[in-house]
């Protein structure tokens, strides 16, 4: 395939999802005919985020499943599967809300102040943010979706509050070579839910296509982290990450560019504190461009007495099967973080292909490295993974997202934190 200059970085890996999607049934339905090749690819599914959170407040948290759905090359549909955990580890069947056409990310904040969690969503077909406030009068149901973005092409967002209001706002990236950046919606602290005209701030490079918030300099204030390419060399991406401090009059101050990469791009990004020093950190989880570049989790520390950052300490993931997504979560119950990674595999022998997925989890060696700490398979496709305690016994879980906009467990051992048993 050539990727035309006018594309967007994420556009590629959109395409590819697809293309991934389409290859998944395609060797489905042929290694069960013995040969015959007259196959269709719809429906046709692509799951995109999974997110664990306590929606309705009755202290179990539940799973969100975020999937586009395609029935011809034209008709997309976006679909939002909300699973409310009713005991411990079990799940009522989905609530289902259809809107849109190719949702990215889901985002869960209390955007309107009543205390209960709303939804956040991007769509990166029709270049907007919705807005699904949950209904006050039935719990873990959502009004129906209201677009607060429109014209930018965003696959991730992050909410916080960006002015020191104590109203949550809300960063988009805009992922358009040439001219992105990063968007503030800024929430009217008088009339929740509703927004002030959009601010862009430029960032240096072509595009910003991923974001997250935090406090980067230990002011008590939310900053922004976001990946930001560079042009190109040839077809190849060029990219850094880039620090964006919050000033105390609400405003953002200058960019700061570091840890720049090539042939790499960003599968997640994420602030946490690596060492538990009280000092946020940045961790990212890097997806190879092509076969001559490698994948592999990057932590970059800061150090807490002058809020500069040291530099990127890399963990290879040469050899490590199952790329798609990775997520940042305490893993073994030491309240440090550490990474999980995810994603399909395949193996064929003659018109026997075998579709598989493998869950690799990563913990902390020291210095901001990790080291391999467990392999576990699951026989069908996992695509994206979330980590959230499921039981209530105060360890982390996995949750991986899989066909169809289902999902599967992975509960912590209690008794062996750090390992984990497939349900």
């Amino acid at each position: 395939m050539k990727i035309e200059e006018d594309w967007k970085p994420r556009d590629v890996l959109r395409f590819l999802g697809l293309l991934f999607t389409i290859l998944l049934g395609f060797v489905t339905i042929i290694g069960s005919s013995g040969g015959d090749w007259d196959y269709s690819p719809y429906p046709l599914w692509v799951e995109t985020d999974v997110v664990v959170s306590d929606i309705d407040l009755d202290g179990r948290n539940d799973v969100l499943t975020l999937s586009m759905l395609s029935t011809s090359m034209s008709d997309r549909e976006g679909h939002i599967g909300i699973y409310r955990q009713t005991d411990q580890g079990g799940f009522s069947a989905p609530s289902t809300y259809i809107f849109g056409e190719y949702p990215w990310q889901l985002v869960v904040s209390d955007i309107d102040g009543d205390m209960l969690p709303d939804l956040l969503v991007t769509d990166v077909d029709l270049d907007s943010v919705q807005l699904l406030l949950q209904d006050p009068y039935s719990n873990g149901q959502f009004l129906p979706p209201r677009r607060i973005a429109s014209g930018i092409t965003s696959y991730e967002i992050a909410v916080a509050d960006f002015n020191n209001d104590a109203a949550p706002d809300v960063a988009i990236s805009d992922c358009q070579i040439g001219s992105g950046g990063v968007v503030l919606l800024y929430q009217d602290s008088e009339d929740r839910g509703v927004f002030l005209p959009a601010v862009d701030f430029t960032v240096p490079g072509s595009s910003s296509c991923d974001l997250a918030a935090g406090d980067l300099d230990g002011d008590g204030l939310n900053d922004l982290l976001a990946w930001i390419y560079f042009a190109p060399s040839g077809y190849t991406p060029n990219g850094a990450l880039a620090i964006i401090l919050q000033q105390q009059d609400g405003t953002f101050g200058q960019v700061t560019t570091l840890a720049p990469q090539t042939g790499l791009n960003v599968g997640h990004l994420s602030i946490a504190d690596y060492n538990g020093d009280g000092a946020n950190d940045l961790f990212v989880f890097f997806t190879p461009f092509g076969a001559d570049y490698i994948a592999k989790l990057t932590v970059v520390l800061q150090d807490p007495g002058t809020g500069t950052f040291a530099s990127p300490v890399d963990t290879s993931l040469a050899g490590i099967r199952g790329i798609d997504d990775a997520v940042v979560a305490d893993l073994n119950g030491d309240d440090l973080p550490d990474f999980a990674v995810v994603g399909t595999i395949f193996d064929s022998d003659g018109w026997n292909p075998k579709i598989r997925s493998r869950i690799n989890v990563f913990l902390q060696s020291g210095g901001g490295a990790f080291s391999l700490a467990g392999v576990w398979e699951a026989p069908i496709s996992v695509t994206r993974v979330a980590s959230g305690d499921i039981d209530g016994d105060g360890l982390n879980d996995l949750i991986v997202l899989t066909d169809e906009n289902r999902f599967l467990v992975m509960i912590q051992s209690h008794s062996m934190p750090g390992t984990f048993n497939l349900i």
